[in-house]
């Protein structure tokens, strides 16, 4: 997580999404992935929170910002505290709305 903070923004290397992936639940990996989640602390998962939420912010242009936004919602945002939480849950709702706009900004209107 500490290279993909230091690079994301100016490395062409897949190692800065690979992160992320690696922080989702995948169905047919949920009980792997799940174990090796459940090994974190509560600080090291705390940092996980707050990595994916860093991401999901201020990645959109070089990082696949729409996966970290998934894996806070599939398991990591518990581990947001206080006002983590309420700024992850108001991040979220401004993050949709904006993929929302954006899927509809070159729409043609219809006739």
């Amino acid at each position: 997580m500490t290279w993909t903070l230091n690079h994301y923004e100016t490395s062409d290397s897949t190692s800065v999404d690979a992160t992320i992936y690696q922080l989702k639940i995948y169905e047919d990996l949920k009980k792997h992935k799940l174990e090796r989640f459940t090994s974190l602390d509560q600080a090291q998962s705390h940092a996980v929170c707050q990595f994916l939420y860093f991401i999901m912010s201020y990645g959109k242009d070089h990082a696949d910002s729409k996966s970290a936004q998934r894996a806070l919602e599939q398991y990591w945002r518990k581990y947001c505290r206080g006002n983590d939480e309420s700024a992850v849950e108001i991040t979220l709702k401004q993050y949709w709305k904006g993929v929302e706009d954006k899927e509809f900004e070159n729409q043609p209107l219809a006739n």
